[in-house]
Order: C-alpha cells, then structure tokens, then sequence
C-alpha cells in the first residue's frame, strides 16, 4: 500500500511539462523491528513526458543502522535502485559513526563497479574525505586518488589505469582570503599528462 503524510512531495511539473511522480512506502518493510518509529521511504520514482514511454525507477532497502542511546535512525547499509531498462545498482554505505552515510561501493548489473577509500579519522572533526576512487568496467580499471589542503579544496587529482592509457594529474592552487571567507577559488590549475 501506498504510504502518505501531509506535505510529502508527489510529483512535479517542469517548464517542459515532464510529470516526475514519487511513490512511498512505510519504513516497517525494511527496518522490521530494528528502529521504533515508522518513516516514509521512497520506494519509486516515474518520469513521463508525453514524447516517450513512462520511465519508472524502483528502490529497495535493506541493513538499517539506529542509534538507541542517540535515538536517530542513521540511515541504511544497501540501496538498490532498478531503472526503467532492468539496470540495478547496488550502492552500499558505511555505518561507522566517523563515516556514516558515505559510498563505499556501487554496483551494477551491467559489469561497473566502483569503489571510494576514506580514512577512518575517529578524533574529531571527524575530517574524512574521499582518497581514492576505483572505476572497474570491462577490465578496465581507473583509479582517481585526491589530495587536500587544510580547507578541504582538492590540490592534487591523481587519474591512473590499467588499460595503458596516459595518467592524468591536476595540481590546483588556492589563495585562501580567511577574513572574508573565499578559501575555496582556485587560482591556478595545472593538467599534465604522462
């Protein structure tokens, strides 16, 4: 059965006149007995645009995480997403407190998958950004890997593959302005490939 509490978006227009349409369900479904409240959940979304056929993605739920000292429900370890074509993708999450909610892996049916590294930073502020990121498809493999200055701005993006093609390296500079807060423009970056 549908599941539906006031103010839930529905659907929306675009200036196009393509209709996206949610659907929910009751949280029950993939939290069982494991968190004491019951939330909505979408569980579909539907795209028609009166060109095409109707697109319709589907999700599904499963490893719910809840903090019961903390009382918050923290999110779930697997989402599965199924396209309007039968594509699924699996992303799965980490449930560890320092990294809660980030993408560990995706995967899917047609062969891709890619994986993301993070540190396990415990101390706070809990300062765990993304590392690496490995993209598998066809036997070929890509690896990004990312370094970062004290404001968080990606300086170095490291691409390397297996496949023999050229390696790519982007070295950003930033000029920080602290009194006004502008610590995120770069002011230079540099691409080489080698």
């Amino acid at each position: 059965l549908p599941y539906f509490i006031p103010g839930i978006l529905l659907s929306v227009r675009d200036e196009y006149g393509k209709v996206t349409s949610f659907t929910y369900g009751n949280s029950y479904a993939a939290t069982g007995n494991t968190v004491p409240y019951r939330f909505p959940l979408l569980t579909g979304v539907q795209e028609r645009d009166n060109y095409s056929p109707a697109r319709t993605f589907t999700y599904a739920y499963d490893t719910p995480k809840h903090d019961r000292a903390e009382r918050e429900f923290q999110g779930f370890g697997h989402v599965r997403e199924t396209d309007a074509g039968g594509i699924q993708t699996d992303t799965y999450f980490l449930q560890d407190r320092p990294r809660l909610g980030f993408v560990d892996r995706v995967e899917k049916t047609n062969g891709l998958t890619i994986t993301s590294s993070y540190p396990n930073n415990t101390s706070q502020p809990y300062d765990n950004p993304l590392q690496s990121s490995t993209r598998t498809e066809a036997g070929k493999q890509v690896t990004t890997t990312y370094t970062y200055d004290n404001y968080g701005n990606v300086t170095q993006e490291s691409v390397s593959a297996n496949s023999g093609d050229p390696n790519l390296a982007t070295q950003r500079s930033f000029s920080p302005n602290t009194n006004q807060w502008l610590v995120n423009f770069p002011y230079q970056e540099t691409v080489t490939m080698g």
